[in-house]
């Protein structure tokens, strides 16, 4: 029997302490083992994951053979194409392409380049690692510039080619024979670029390390004074709003109904707003250029104050080489539309097309516009535009019939 104290009452077992910590410390020994045990075999999983993982990037990365894939046109094109976007977001610019750069818009390049020679400076590794042809990356701009009397050339010193055109002047070179092009002469491309009306696609032009055509608007038709735009560049064109089919004109568009007196003070407005101006063409116009009385009109008027039209075709229908064959005048028109799909790879596709025509005939014209895709390919198309002699319209429009 169980001893009782001298109460009755039963006496209290002592507490066993060791037996305690004996169930403790096997319950943490076997849950060390079991963790082990389990660290062991995923380990072993996940070496064995990694291990397939780079066996399978190894075979994507060669053929059967052990050599790279060759990629397609339009896969190179696809890499060329994110590497100008990952370029042109850095804001990056680099020592000047292989091509020459312009002559002419002397006054806006040095504009250009004051306000981004820091930047310049510290981007301009970077660039080069990462493209090599990439010379001046446009799409962000920089700091806006005012392309005003006071920071631009000098009228008197602008177009030096051009020096006041009287009629009998551009007459005589809309008329004469077509001019030959020289014996072993590289192929000549001219570039416009149309709808400038401001001055921050006017500081991206003049920036470009390419010969460009700006074809300004006159103030009318943005009711902005786009004359002092003008004063920047040495070698522009007048981008004159033409009646459209289909497209909205405003009041300052001319129409195929508007009689030659009306159309002879347009043109007389426009040779006091830009008198040293040259070149004249069409801003749509396809209703305007299929109407041969209306463009003999124009023609007449444009002849009587010293402009020369080019063509930019925007209508199959234009009738503006019939008028000008009628009046005795060289056809001079745009050959390619560089941006009509505003990507900087279907820019540079066209580029090539231009570049070929221009080998083929000898010369051609293109024309683009102040879109941001459309500069970037201009100025990261060294490997393309490098077969060429670009040029400016004085410099081609002779060897058009």
């Amino acid at each position: 029997m169980a001893s009782r104290n001298p109460r009755g009452h039963r006496k209290k077992r002592p507490i066993n302490y060791i037996a305690i910590a004996f169930v403790v410390i096997l319950c943490f020994l076997s849950g060390a083992v079991t963790y082990a045990v389990l660290d062991l075999v995923f380990s072993g999983n996940k070496a064995a994951l990694q291990q397939s993982s780079r066996k399978q990037a190894s075979e994507s990365a060669s053929d059967p053979r052990g050599k790279k894939p060759r990629l397609s046109a339009a896969e190179k094109e696809a890499l060329i194409q994110k590497e100008l976007d990952k370029i042109a977001e850095q804001n990056v610019t680099t020592p000047k392409m292989s091509i020459e750069p312009a002559r002419q818009n002397s006054a806006g390049q040095n504009l250009a380049r004051q306000n981004s020679a820091n930047d310049n400076s510290q981007n301009s590794a970077n660039s080069i690692a990462s493209l090599n042809s990439v010379a001046v990356n446009l799409a962000s701009g920089g700091p806006d510039l005012n392309f005003t009397a006071a920071n631009s050339a000098p009228e008197n010193s602008i177009n030096s080619t051009a020096q006041s055109y009287a009629s009998g002047s551009a007459d005589d070179l809309s008329k004469s024979p077509r001019k030959a092009l020289p014996a072993g002469s590289r192929a000549k491309l001219a570039i416009i670029i149309d709808d400038v009306g401001t001055d921050e696609q006017a500081q991206k032009i003049a920036a470009l390390p390419v010969r460009v055509t700006p074809s300004i608007f006159p103030p009318e038709y943005q009711r902005k004074d786009t004359r002092a735009l003008a004063r920047g560049f040495e070698h522009y064109a007048i981008h004159l709003p033409m009646e459209a089919s289909s497209a909205k004109n405003n009041s300052a568009t001319l129409r195929a109904s508007d009689n030659y007196e009306k159309l002879q003070g347009v043109i007389a407005k426009l040779r006091a707003d830009f008198p040293n101006a040259k070149f004249i063409n069409n801003h749509t116009g396809s209703k305007f250029t299929a109407d041969e009385r209306a463009m003999q009109n124009l023609l007449r008027a444009m002849n009587e104050h010293g402009f020369l039209f080019i063509d930019s075709r925007t209508s199959p229908a234009t009738k503006a080489k019939a008028a000008m064959n009628g009046l005795g005048m060289r056809y001079v028109h745009r050959d390619v539309f560089l941006d009509n799909q505003n990507s900087v790879a279907a820019v540079r596709k066209k580029l090539r097309e231009a570049v070929t025509l221009a080998k083929k005939q000898g010369y051609a014209i293109a024309i683009g516009h102040p879109k941001s895709s459309t500069l970037r390919a201009l100025a990261n198309s060294a490997d393309i535009l490098g077969e060429v002699d670009l040029v400016y319209l004085d410099e081609i429009y002779e060897y058009y019939e």
